[in-house]
């Protein structure tokens, strides 16, 4: 993959860049904090831990969920396509404008997306593992 233009770039900057897109997931817990205090006031314990704002878990009942499952079906939301969308927009804006918004969302795929279903598996393989 050629990357010119980010060898110029400093490691602090990256970190920079992952801080302010960490944001995301912050007006996440923002919304469900919001939605469990005044929108939806009668819940359980299980709604609480299970639920992720916009993502593929909140519509269980057309998805047959197990246990194991759970971790997935909150990793697919609308806010973590943000998160993505944010790492490659500074990728590209960090380049100056260099690296194409293309290439930038398939560097952010192979380094953060293959690092987040290896953790993703590993999550579901400890979870598969204290089950039985």
């Amino acid at each position: 993959m050629d990357l010119e233009g980010l060898e110029k770039v400093k490691f602090s900057d990256f970190v920079f860049l992952a801080l302010i897109a960490e944001f995301v997931f912050v007006i996440a817990g923002f919304y469900k904090f919001v939605n469990f205090h005044w929108i939806n006031t009668d819940y359980t314990l299980e709604d609480l831990q299970t639920y992720y704002p916009i993502s593929l878990i909140n519509i269980r009942e057309h998805i047959s969920t197990e246990k194991w499952l759970a971790y997935p079906l909150q990793l697919v939301n609308l806010f973590e396509l943000f998160y993505w969308g944010i790492l490659a927009w500074g990728i590209y804006e960090l380049s100056d404008q260099k690296v194409k918004p293309l290439k930038s969302f398939g560097l952010v795929s192979l380094t953060y997306g293959i690092g987040l279903i290896f953790w993703t598996g590993i999550v579901c393989f400890l979870i598969l593992n204290s089950q039985y």
